[in-house]
C-alpha cells in the first residue's frame, strides 16, 4: 500500500491548525488549555493567546503537520517500495 504524501499531510495540518485554533478560543472565553498553549507560545514564535493569536496558532499548526505528515508519507512510501 503506498500513501499519498500530499493528501496525509493536508489532512494533518487542518486537523492540528484547527486544534490549535479552536483550543486558542476556548482559552479566550474560558481559561481552557493555558498549560499546552503556553507551550505552544514556545514553540511558534509570534503565537500568543488572543483572536488574532488564533490565526497565527492556525497557519504554524497547518504549516507544522503539513511537512510532517508530507515528509512521513515520502519516508513510508520510500521504505516500503517492494525490491
Amino acid at each position: 500500500m503506498r500513501l499519498k504524501p500530499f493528501k496525509l499531510g493536508l489532512t494533518l495540518g487542518i486537523i492540528w491548525g484547527v486544534n490549535i485554533f479552536a483550543t486558542t478560543w476556548l482559552s479566550c472565553l474560558a481559561g481552557y488549555g493555558g498549560r499546552f498553549l503556553a507551550i505552544m507560545m514556545n514553540l511558534y514564535p509570534g503565537y500568543n493567546v488572543s483572536p488574532l493569536g488564533s490565526l497565527v496558532g492556525f497557519a504554524y499548526g497547518f504549516l507544522d503537520l503539513f511537512v510532517g505528515g508530507l515528509l512521513v508519507g515520502l519516508i513510508y512510501n520510500a521504505l516500503s517500495k517492494e525490491g
